[in-house]
């Protein structure tokens, strides 16, 4: 018997104009909250920080939840899972972390490799050890994996990637600028005691994994780089310039000479940035104003 397949009828009209809106969906937050400054997120330009804090919550570049953000995030996240589930089979004496039960939501601390919940037996997916905003540690995050080797510690991240921009790294050697100066930045907070992360308090070094997001188990491209402190401070200056200017109300200078730079070629403030009438787009404060702290009855009684 052949099955002979029909051909695919012309898609119906109300149909073909909901998948349009779907894949090109956006919609604006709910919710406006606080800038959160995280590594993923270096080298931040001081001039984008003092932009984004000054704009009115409506020109704010990225204020929108859109179905691109959505389905990209997935992808990552269950890529990620899936790498760390597997770096935990095959290499259990090695990936160390937290390991979590979904279903009974206890968490199994500072172990080496795959875990098994020990109340219901379910396997446990691994868990990213976070950074926490502390006052070494002006930034967030959260680790992709660590791994201790006899021979020393190693942050390792995964980067989702085409396959012609796995080709230049291999090439050239070297990690993009953001993702070196995220991982190195997770590697010197994880010096600061505040960092909780059992018996690991510094890396040795950062390796970073690029594959193919459209077939991950075919190419990787693995970089192994040193931990540098002197570009983890360089990092730090930018965004404590950024936060000064904003005391201040004063825009600073930024990493680009133009909106023809190659720093300003991905920039969500590309268009704002070189604008003459920037000053004009800005509040005079701070967006979320900055809360100050009410004194107490007894502060107030003895003012």
């Amino acid at each position: 018997m052949i099955i002979k397949v029909p051909k695919a009828e012309p898609l119906d009209k109300e149909l073909k104009r909901i998948f349009y809106q779907v894949r090109n969906g956006e919609r604006e937050l709910r919710e406006k909250a606080t800038q959160e400054i995280r590594a993923s997120s270096f080298p931040i330009c001081p001039k984008a920080i003092h932009i984004n804090s000054r704009l009115a919550y409506r020109h704010r570049p990225g204020a929108e939840d859109t179905f691109l953000k959505d389905s990209t995030a997935s992808m990552g996240t269950a890529v990620h899972a899936a790498l760390q589930k597997w770096f935990g089979i095959k290499a259990p004496n090695y990936l160390y972390g937290n390991w979590v039960c979904k279903p009974c939501k206890k968490i199994r601390r500072h172990c080496f490799g795959i875990q098994d919940c020990k109340i219901c037996g379910e396997e446990m997916v691994y868990e990213e050890f976070s950074i926490k905003k502390t006052k070494l540690t002006p930034f967030t995050g959260h680790i992709d994996g660590l791994m201790v080797l006899p021979h020393g510690n190693f942050l390792i991240d995964f980067k989702g990637s085409s396959l012609e921009a796995m080709r230049n790294l291999a090439s050239d050697k070297r990690p993009y600028l953001k993702h070196y100066c995220q991982t190195n930045a997770y590697a010197n907070a994880i010096e600061d005691p505040e960092q909780d992360l059992g018996i690991i308090d510094h890396i040795d070094k950062i390796v970073i994994i690029y594959l193919r997001r459209d077939k991950p188990q075919w190419d990787w491209t693995s970089l192994q780089v040193p931990v540098s402190k002197r570009i983890y401070r360089d990092t730090l200056s930018y965004l404590r310039e950024g936060q000064i200017s904003l005391e201040k109300l004063q825009v600073p200078r930024g990493f680009c000479a133009s909106s023809r730079d190659s720093h300003a070629r991905f920039c969500p403030f590309k268009g704002v940035c070189f604008s003459p009438l920037l000053e004009t787009m800005l509040e005079d404060e701070v967006l979320p104003p900055v809360k100050k702290k009410r004194k107490s009855i007894l502060e107030m009684a003895m003012s």
